[in-house]
């Protein structure tokens, strides 16, 4: 039996929240890019998710868009840019949780 100290398998369980919590954040934004091709009425029928899922992105598109010249002929490259960061976040988190930094 291998021994494990509490604040090992504390950080483990911690990374793999927010290795889950980024892998959902990620799933969040692309349903805000699909709202954003089709867009569904806020009070229609998936009114709710809409509001939901624009409450959840349009703080962060909207500082980028602000901070960083993110628009190039009427399209918003600002999602592209926080997926990228998510997904570099998301390999770095996957890596150390498979070499053993996880429970």
């Amino acid at each position: 039996m291998i021994a494990v100290s509490l604040p090992e398998v504390m950080r483990g369980a911690v990374l793999g929240l927010l290795h889950t919590a980024v892998v959902a954040y990620e799933i969040v934004i692309f349903l805000a890019v699909l709202f954003s091709w089709f867009r569904p009425s806020p009070w229609g029928s998936w009114g709710g998710l809409v509001r939901f899922v624009q409450s959840l992105t349009e703080p962060l598109f909207l500082w980028l868009r602000r901070s960083l010249p993110l628009s190039v002929g009427g399209i918003d490259f600002s999602p592209m840019l926080v997926l990228f960061v998510l997904d570099f976040l998301r390999r770095i988190l996957s890596e150390y949780l498979s070499a053993g930094g996880g429970p």
